[in-house]
């Protein structure tokens, strides 16, 4: 964690990689294939939930 005076453009980028495209590509990754599996076997009910932290809500000035 950095201050956002101290933040480059790489940091940047890495978070958004960590927080946003990741869980975005794992996602498409295990959709493509719970709806393989659906297509096998009709009792598969499969879903998918993203869980997220209250740091979507709310800053953390005191966190090192």
């Amino acid at each position: 964690m950095a201050d956002i005076f101290e933040t480059s453009e790489d940091i940047f980028d890495r978070v958004l990689a960590v927080n946003l495209k990741g869980p975005y590509l794992l996602t498409q990754i295990i959709a493509r294939w719970m709806i393989e599996l659906k297509q096998l076997r009709a009792d598969f009910d499969p879903k998918i939930i993203n869980i997220s932290s209250i740091s979507a809500y709310t800053s953390s000035t005191l966190r090192e």
